[in-house]
């Protein structure tokens, strides 16, 4: 039996164009995956199964905290092809504090289903400060 190098060469090769092509991706990629992911696990199956106050939380708010984080992750993306991200703590959260104005005092106005809540609200500018919070301490972030 005889042993192919060039096929273990090309698996090396195509691993370390996987590899680089990973650390290509801005870390807000990441997060806006790790967002999706985190509210598909909440709407079909942790809010579902978890009662009390937590239940409550998860039901009720623990989506608006997500979309603090989603929002913040998604504009940096989008800045990130100019070459430029929004860092500082204070335009985070008044970025986030002016969504969730957005979505807790206009929604109601053109969908009738929808409700004015301040804890949305304040979840929406907690979901900035764990962006932010991500941004400075994860290890993935590379100089994006």
């Amino acid at each position: 039996m005889t042993h192919d190098v060039r096929s273990e060469k090309s698996g090396d090769n195509l691993w370390k164009q996987l590899v680089s092509l990973f650390r290509k991706i801005p870390s807000d990629g990441y997060i806006l995956i790790g967002m999706l992911l985190l509210y598909c696990v909440n709407s079909f199956w942790l809010k579902r199964r978890i009662g009390g106050g937590a239940g409550t939380f998860l039901r009720c708010h623990f989506n608006d905290l997500c979309a603090g984080v989603f929002i913040m992750a998604y504009i940096n993306l989008l800045l990130h092809s100019k070459g430029t991200r929004i860092r500082t703590l204070p335009l985070i959260l008044l970025i986030c504090l002016a969504a969730g104005m957005v979505w807790e005092f206009f929604a109601p106005l053109i969908n009738s289903r929808s409700t004015t809540d301040l804890l949305d609200l304040a979840c929406y500018v907690a979901g900035g400060f764990v962006y932010w919070t991500i941004e400075r301490t994860c290890p993935f972030r590379g100089k994006n």
